[in-house]
């Protein structure tokens, strides 16, 4: 899914962007721009536990990536390049990196996870994020003839962007596009051929940018209930060609 809306309080022209592949340090600010995009009415004990649940999930795409388990992974971000230079990450007296990990946490984490632990978006000058993958997950199977025989099997040559969200002072000014032109050629270095995403269809912002990219609906699906933001969500899988 995709996360836009309008700007404020910031020109353009303050901003200056670089889009990366994130680093297992960015993770734990990466997880707070979703839960504050897709769930900014979370309370805070959901708002935790979505960001742990994000950094799971980008630390297991990325370990079957490594691993050559499920296919190809990969996060960028947008970060505002003086605020980056500004904070250095390891600035001299933020104290040892993960210190501040909760107990309740430390046994969950690796020691790469707890370095991020304590760095906000704001911190690392943070804009945005967008995840692509060859993995799989949320694509529906495709039908696949074998002889006699029907298997349903995981779309090849088919990339899938999910995630991608933007900070709100940030937003209008062109840095989910530049997410969205990071993952599809991410998806052209893998060989991939067609790109595909599930957009929710309230969202005019999003849905308007992938449509400006050739993004053409292929299906929609059935509304659910999103307890967090009490009310019901109408998802569609969108896709183009990139071949």
């Amino acid at each position: 899914m995709g996360q836009a809306g309008s700007s404020s309080g910031h020109a353009a022209e303050e901003l200056q962007v670089g889009v990366r592949p994130a680093a297992i340090r960015d993770y734990w600010a990466i997880a707070e721009v979703h839960a504050q995009s897709f769930y900014p009415s979370a309370n805070w004990l959901f708002a935790q536990l979505l960001r742990l649940d994000r950094v799971f999930a980008l630390q297991m795409g990325n370990d079957n990536d490594v691993k050559g388990k499920q296919g190809k992974f990969q996060c960028f971000v947008a970060y505002d390049l003086d605020a980056e230079s500004r904070a250095q990450y390891n600035a001299q007296g933020r104290g040892t990196p993960g210190a501040n990990v909760p107990h309740f946490f430390q046994f969950l984490l690796a020691e790469p996870l707890r370095a991020g632990f304590e760095l906000s978006p704001a911190q690392i000058g943070l804009l945005g994020a967008v995840v692509v993958d060859m993995q799989g997950s949320y694509l529906p199977a495709e039908r696949v003839e074998k002889g006699p025989f029907v298997a349903y099997e995981r779309p090849q040559d088919v990339a899938y962007i999910s995630n991608l969200a933007v900070i709100p002072h940030a937003r209008r000014q062109g840095i989910g596009e530049q997410l969205l032109m990071a993952a599809e050629s991410a998806a052209r270095e893998w060989g991939c051929k067609r790109l595909a995403l599930h957009c929710d269809a309230s969202n005019e912002a999003a849905s308007g940018l992938y449509r400006k990219y050739d993004y053409t609906t292929l299906s929609k699906e059935g509304p659910w209930m999103s307890f967090l933001q009490g009310k019901q969500v109408r998802l569609e899988l969108m896709a183009r060609d990139i071949c």
